[in-house]
């Protein structure tokens, strides 16, 4: 985690420290209560550096623990929102919204990805008009993974 190198991602180097990792994804629920605290917070609380917390956490919850990484520049995402051929998309799990799994917390792309696209950058910000944002999130993304249209 703390050692630069090529062969594999270090997230916590990406994102230039824990204090820009957020803990959101638990399964013990002995853990839960620190759902929303950045891993600096917890290794302060834990006495301990942010690397032995991350492993420590991993072992007790016997999960990868969820977490968000705070990795992207805003100004950045604007430009790539106007390129032509961006299309929208998340790589989070589809999850109910009731029952069993209100227990858990999610990455919030797995809930607000399109919504935030809609409301604050087309709405808010107007980087982008709504049809061409309606485009990028459906006729696009489609397009791109050759999904046709079945004609009755």
């Amino acid at each position: 985690m703390t050692t630069p190198t090529n062969e594999w991602e270090s997230l916590m180097q990406a994102v230039a420290g824990p204090d820009k990792i957020i803990l959101v994804g638990f399964k013990n629920d002995s853990l839960k209560y620190l759902t929303g605290k950045t891993l600096a917070e917890v290794a302060a609380m834990r006495n301990l550096s942010p690397e032995e917390t991350a492993m420590d956490l991993v072992v007790q919850d016997g999960s990868r623990v969820g977490t968000i990484y705070f990795l992207m520049s805003e100004d950045n995402v604007k430009k790539q929102i106007k390129l032509p051929y961006m299309s929208f998309g998340s790589d989070a799990g589809s999850y109910s919204i009731e029952g069993v799994f209100l227990k858990s917390s999610y990455h919030p792309r797995a809930f607000g990805n399109f919504a935030r696209v809609l409301g604050k950058y087309v709405r808010e910000e107007k980087v982008i008009p709504l049809e061409e944002a309606i485009y990028k999130l459906t006729t696009l993304p489609a397009n791109n993974l050759k999904i046709k249209k079945e004609e009755p």
